[in-house]
C-alpha cells in the first residue's frame, strides 16, 4: 500500500551576514555554523541564511531524497527541484485554479564529484531496460557521460553559472543526508514567500514528504509526492498558509 501524509516536525535555523556559501552539498560548521555537526535529525532541519543578495538553504536530514524549494507571491508560483538533475517549473492563479505555465526542463543533469558505484550503475541499466520495455522505445546506448566525474572546482563553476543564468542554483551532487540551495534575491523583487519540501526514505524510514516551516500548507498529498518527484502536474491544489518571508532576517 502507498502511504501518503507529511510528517511537520523539525527545526528551523534563521542567521543573517554568513560567511559566503559554497553550494557543494556539504553543511560545514565553518559556513553554518555548530547546528550542522552530529548526525541529522530524524524528522529533519532547515536553515536559512542571507548572504548579501542571495537567500541559502541548508536541509539535513537522514536518507535525503529528492527536494523542492517553493515560491509564492500574489497569483505566481515557483517550484525549484533538485534531484540528479535542476529543474523549474511555474505556476500562476488563473480564477479558482493554479495552472502550470512552464513545465521542469532539466539542467546540470549528472553533475558529480563523485563517480556512480558499480552496484548504482547495475540498477540504473535495470531501470532504462524496464522503461524500454514498458514504452517499446530501444534504450539510449551507454554514454561516456553516464559516469562522468567533474573536479570540484569545475563543478562549483557549473553550478555558480546556472545561479548567474536562472536566478537559484542547488548541487546534484549532494552529500547523503543534505542539500543546499541558493536564491538570488534581486530577479525577483519583493513580496515573496517560501517553503521547503523533501523526501525520505530508507530502510528505517517510512517514506514520506517533510515540509517547512512547521505546519505550513502547501498542496495536498498526492500532488506533493508528484512535486517533489519532478513531475509537474497541469493544475495544483494550491492553498498555501503559513510559508516564511523570502526576504525576513
Amino acid at each position: 500500500m502507498r502511504v501518503w501524509f507529511l510528517c511537520l516536525a523539525f527545526f528551523v535555523a534563521i542567521a543573517a551576514n554568513a560567511e559566503k556559501i559554497t553550494i557543494d552539498g556539504a553543511l560545514t560548521e565553518a559556513e553554518w555554523g555548530p547546528s550542522v555537526t552530529g548526525e541529522p535529525p530524524a524528522d529533519g532541519k532547515v536553515l536559512m541564511v542571507h548572504e548579501g543578495e542571495n537567500v541559502c538553504f541548508g536541509l539535513r536530514a537522514p536518507n535525503l531524497g529528492l527536494a523542492n524549494v517553493n515560491l509564492w507571491r500574489g497569483d505566481e508560483l515557483y517550484v525549484l527541484h533538485r534531484s540528479g538533475s535542476l529543474g523549474r517549473a511555474v505556476y500562476r492563479r488563473s480564477g479558482d485554479t493554479w495552472e502550470r505555465t512552464e513545465d521542469f526542463e532539466w539542467r546540470m543533469k549528472g553533475v558529480r564529484t563523485k563517480p556512480i558505484p558499480p552496484e548504482a550503475l547495475k540498477v540504473r541499466e535495470k531501470l532504462r531496460a524496464l522503461k524500454a520495455e514498458r514504452t517499446g522505445e530501444a534504450p539510449p546506448p551507454p554514454s561516456k557521460d553516464d559516469n562522468k566525474v567533474w573536479t570540484p572546482e569545475e563543478a562549483q563553476e557549473i553550478v555558480m553559472q546556472h545561479l548567474e543564468e536562472h536566478g537559484w542554483t542547488s548541487s546534484t551532487f549532494a552529500e547523503p543526508h543534505s542539500v543546499e540551495f541558493k536564491v538570488a534575491l534581486p530577479p525577483l523583487g519583493e513580496g515573496w514567500k517560501v517553503s521547503l519540501q523533501w523526501m525520505q526514505k530508507g530502510p528505517n524510514i517510512e517514506p514520506g514528504i517533510w515540509t517547512w516551516p512547521e505546519g505550513a500548507k502547501v498542496v495536498s498529498d498526492e500532488t506533493a509526492w508528484q512535486l517533489v518527484g519532478g513531475k509537474a502536474p497541469e493544475t495544483l491544489d494550491f492553498n498555501p498558509e503559513g510559508w516564511q518571508d523570502l526576504a525576513a532576517e
